[in-house]
């Protein structure tokens, strides 16, 4: 699996990204988010009373239970922008090839360390119905 990166602050749909992306069907892009972009996204999902009011809990099946939050529209605040930056939605554009994109939902695993539910991926039953 190839990894790409920004070059100069900003990332380049080429052709080795676009085969890897027809292969794989995704790309995995290091350092999309600088550490001031990524305190910022903590900082916003940390703390924001939006999320914290919207989250709900689902069993693992094991006794225990993973939090999670999930929204169809992107907001106005930090985690908004980010999906509707260049380097995320212009690079989407990019690789589907059109400039009309829908922000299907965003998801945001709430699992805390060592006392939280495990998250049993691609389990997106239990959450399909509140999306």
């Amino acid at each position: 699996l190839l990894d790409f990166r920004l070059v100069n602050g900003e990332f380049y749909v080429t052709d080795s990204v676009r085969a890897s992306f027809e292969e794989n069907g995704f790309i995995l892009v290091r350092g999309l988010f600088d550490t001031e972009e990524v305190a910022k996204l903590r900082k916003c999902m940390e703390e924001s009373e939006d999320i914290r009011s919207h989250a709900y809990g689902r069993s693992d099946g094991q006794g225990a239970r993973s939090k999670l939050c999930v929204w169809n529209m992107p907001g106005d605040d930090v985690c908004g922008v980010a999906a509707r930056t260049r380097k995320v939605a212009g690079t989407l554009q990019q690789l589907l090839g059109g400039w009309e994109l829908y922000h299907y939902h965003s998801k945001l695993m709430m699992k805390e360390a060592h006392t939280g539910g495990a998250h049993l991926w691609h389990q997106d039953y239990g959450y399909w119905y509140q999306n």
